[in-house]
């Protein structure tokens, strides 16, 4: 970004000297905000100002070169976010503006066909960026904080020659001729961006026998930006996670870096044990996200052992009508699922319930949660489903504060022959 100054005539005196400690640079958020939601518009003031005298003086012209820097937050393993550049012109592209605009309006449009032996500039300057967004696609779309760093060099001229078009213009083919203030001024802030809607994120590893492993490697991965074509090792090996960690005794993940609440997208979580890959998801429309970071999502990852799949297209699933307890105040129902299959299913079985609705509604006595729904185990790890055998009386109880009707649906999930 470079600053083009309107310039007046001055009287020739002493003062030919140009320091950088005439100078003060100064950076502000509008109306000293240093916290924004993710999405909205970040204004921020520039301000140069003249720190000794009320005019500044050259021989022969004068540029500023400013440059705007937007710092993302660090990843989480510690390496410095990303560094983006905000209009500082290349080599060439400051050939050119050196060359036509650094003597400050020797153009013939303007009346003036030749310099004096002064030139003088009033400051303080200040420019308003009305949104900083704006100045690249991929600025300050992540929580966290940012570090926002201005700088500027002086840039002064000694001889001049006359342009057949442009007029008197300052000479950049000599290093006698051109060249800048050494003292670079510099300012910075930080600023916080939170999540429109956010959540923290806990995730438990369990072996197939239900019981919780520790020290289990765990990552959180945003798949917005991941290729489609990426099986979970591609992700693991060549992704940067946004959270990271490894599981305590309970089986707990324990985050050792990365953001402490995600904003509301799509992401994978994912545990690495002997050699495999497990993982479950968070979907952008689950119900769990929450104004700035209310929001609390549980994950459950079984490791080991054999998968479970989805048999609805191979069973019956019937209920009993919703009862209200008044001493509990909690609504309750009963299942039963029938293996309609010629085949054995081994467990675990769970009854995952989704789609409920209203979002205050949760299932009181659900044994855990799976890609956010609520499931129940209907069958152990050790238990066998026959074939044609109906699995009865599984008590579902859900606390309905609000009293709206409320509505659900399920999946059932077994291990295959």
């Amino acid at each position: 970004m470079t600053f083009f100054l309107a310039t007046g005539l001055a009287s020739a005196r002493n003062g030919w000297s140009l320091d950088a400690s005439d100078f003060e640079l100064r950076l502000y958020p509008t109306g000293g905000k240093y916290e924004y939601q993710l999405g909205e518009p970040i204004e921020l003031i520039i301000v140069l100002r003249n720190a000794k005298l009320p005019k500044v003086y050259t021989k022969r012209g004068f540029e500023l070169r400013q440059t705007l820097i937007v710092i993302d937050p660090p990843f989480p393993d510690g390496t410095p976010g990303t560094e983006y550049i905000l209009q500082e012109p290349s080599d060439e592209d400051q050939k050119e503006k050196v060359s036509i605009h650094a003597m400050q309006a020797p153009f013939p449009f303007k009346g003036v066909t030749g310099w004096k032996e002064a030139q003088a500039f009033e400051l303080p300057l200040s420019e308003t960026i009305n949104d900083l967004r704006e100045q690249h696609t991929d600025i300050l779309r992540k929580p966290g904080w940012h570090t926002i760093r201005a700088s500027f060099e002086v840039f002064l001229f000694d001889l001049a020659e006359e342009h057949p078009v442009l007029g008197l213009l300052g000479l950049d083919n000599t290093g006698d001729n051109y060249h800048k203030i050494e003292t670079k001024k510099e300012d910075w802030i930080q600023i916080f961006i939170s999540p429109g809607n956010g959540a923290l994120v806990q995730t438990q590893v369990l072996d197939d026998e239900s019981q919780p492993l520790a020290q289990v490697p765990v990552s959180v991965f945003d798949t917005s930006d991941i290729p489609a074509e990426f099986e979970l090792k591609d992700i693991w090996l060549n992704s940067q996670p946004v959270l990271s960690g490894t599981t305590d005794f309970e089986g707990w993940a324990l985050w050792s870096s990365g953001a402490a609440c995600l904003s509301r997208d799509k992401y994978s979580v994912i545990a690495y044990y002997r050699g495999e890959y497990t993982d479950a998801l968070i979907e952008a429309d689950d119900g769990e996200w929450g104004i700035g970071c209310s929001g609390l999502i549980s994950r459950l990852l079984i490791v080991g052992g054999e998968k479970q799949t989805v048999v609805d297209e191979l069973i019956t699933v019937s209920y009993s009508g919703v009862r209200y307890n008044r001493r509990t105040r909690l609504f309750s129902s009963y299942a039963s699922l029938t293996n309609n299959s010629t085949d054995n299913f081994k467990g675990p079985v769970w009854l995952v319930i989704k789609d409920l609705q209203p979002d205050e509604v949760i299932l009181t006595n659900a044994d855990g949660q799976t890609d956010g729904k609520f499931y129940i185990e209907v069958l152990n790890s050790d238990t066998l489903w026959q074939a044609g055998e109906t699995i009865s009386n599984i008590e579902l109880l859900f606390s309905n504060p609000t009293r709206i009707r409320m509505s659900f649906g399920e999946e059932v999930r077994a291990v295959l022959p």
